[in-house]
């Protein structure tokens, strides 16, 4: 090979585009295994702190520094996670290994959340087969390493009350719900009346509040019920989107 090929070669190599892992795992190659950066949420700045393995932890910027060391984060993460943040569909990867097993199925299924839509803790514990472990799925919610992008702010109480939020607490709750176009405060007048799913008519499915197959339909056509009990023995079936409990 010749001085001007090396040269050619050379240049080819500079211009090539890293995959956007590669930062990350040559630093923890050289030992340092999470790295940290500040970004923008809707509730303020927030560190985010990843490795190779994907998003370690998420806390609010006015709470202690996470230990780690000072970013860049891997290329293209920061726009990942900004379209995240406003609802967009793109691939996150998170490192969940220093949790258990339950954990992970709950934070797992809470990720399944879809943006502007909220669901109980009881809907969680049933639909990862633990119908009776609500207690221990709010534990598992209140110690998310990884708040807004494993979004536990979209699991509220069965009454339709804010509850607790490990992000920020009932404030960024109720704050990241309405950023995302939740109608909290109608969520909560139908849990005062006891209210726990709508029926539709027209469909002959019944969902919980807020379900985006309700948003299709004229609020004057819809049926508040009680329970998923009653709406099954109105001859209503369960909504196949929000699944409700």
């Amino acid at each position: 090979m010749t001085i001007d090929e090396l040269k050619l070669d050379l240049q080819e190599f500079r211009s090539m585009s890293a995959p956007p892992e590669l930062g990350a795992r040559i630093l923890s190659a050289a030992g340092v295994k999470d790295v940290r950066a500040q970004i923008s949420s809707p509730i303020g700045p927030i560190w985010v702190v990843c490795n190779y393995r994907g998003l370690r932890s998420v806390t609010p910027v006015g709470a202690a520094p996470p230990t780690a060391l000072d970013g860049p984060l891997p290329r293209g993460l920061e726009r990942r996670l900004e379209l995240a943040l406003h609802g967009r569909k793109t691939r996150l990867d998170f490192d969940l290994s220093g949790l258990g097993s339950f954990e992970r199925s709950v934070l797992s299924k809470t990720q399944e959340i879809p943006f502007g839509e909220v669901r109980s803790y009881g809907w969680v514990a049933k639909e990862i087969d633990r119908p009776r472990a609500v207690r221990a799925v709010g534990t598992a919610l209140a110690h998310n390493p990884i708040p807004l992008f494993i979004p536990c702010h979209r699991v509220i109480r069965s009454n339709w009350s804010i509850g607790q939020y490990s992000g920020g607490g009932p404030e960024a709750k109720r704050s990241l719900l309405t950023f995302e176009g939740v109608e909290i405060d109608l969520m909560q007048q139908l849990g005062r009346r006891g209210v726990r799913v709508i029926a539709d008519p027209r469909s002959g499915l019944f969902c919980v509040p807020g379900c985006r197959q309700l948003k299709r339909q004229h609020s004057s056509r819809l049926l508040e019920m009680e329970t998923s009990l009653r709406a099954l023995s109105a001859g209503f079936e369960a909504c196949p989107l929000c699944r409700p409990a």
